[in-house]
This record gives C-alpha cells, sequence and structure tokens, in this order.
C-alpha cells in the first residue's frame, strides 16, 4: 500500500466518525451532546475532572463555556482546555452500556 493510498483510507476512516454537533453544560461536571449521527446523550465528565490536568474546569462557570471545537472534533474551553470527540465518544457509549446492564 503506498503512502498516497494509506492516506486516503484514513481519510475515508475518520470521515465516518460522528461528530460533536451541540454541546450544553447540564450540570458542574456534566454535558447534553447531540452527535452528527442522530445520537444524543448526557455524559457525566466527573472522573474526567478529577485528573489535575482538567482544573480549570472544575469551577462550574469556567465548565459551563463551552463550545463545540473546530469541525466538531473536540470541546473547547477558553480556557484552552480541550476533549477529543473521540475518547468523549467513548465515555458515552460506556456509559449507556453501563446502565442497560442488569
Amino acid at each position: 500500500m503506498t503512502d498516497e493510498q494509506r492516506n486516503a483510507s484514513e481519510t475515508t476512516q475518520a470521515a465516518k466518525l460522528p461528530t460533536i454537533l451541540a454541546v450544553q453544560a447540564s450540570g458542574s461536571a456534566s454535558l447534553r451532546l447531540t452527535w452528527s449521527d442522530g445520537i444524543k446523550g448526557e455524559l457525566d465528565l466527573i472522573g474526567v475532572l478529577a485528573d489535575r490536568h482538567f482544573e480549570a474546569l472544575r469551577d462550574p462557570g469556567t465548565f459551563a463555556q463551552v463550545g463545540v471545537g473546530e469541525w466538531g472534533h473536540s470541546l473547547a474551553w477558553a480556557s484552552g482546555v480541550a476533549l477529543g470527540a473521540d475518547m468523549l465518544r467513548h465515555e458515552m457509549e460506556l456509559t449507556q452500556m453501563r446502565r442497560e446492564r442488569p
């Protein structure tokens, strides 16, 4: 496989990943997300915010200023903190699976 074919394959695969269309803070550590594939859901980030790298987001006022990053591939805050859509989607799916288990 040439580099050109590999890049085309990676671009096609990346295009298939859902992107974030909308976000709204729904609590001091939770978000309501809308994805490009129609999935909507609530995501609690309390565990993520425990990491020292996200200390700035522990302030509810700062956390509430979340926005969708460029091309919907992340969430971003004015403080410079960003969270990738792939990680957020993974966390959302794990949360959903936990809720569905008996």
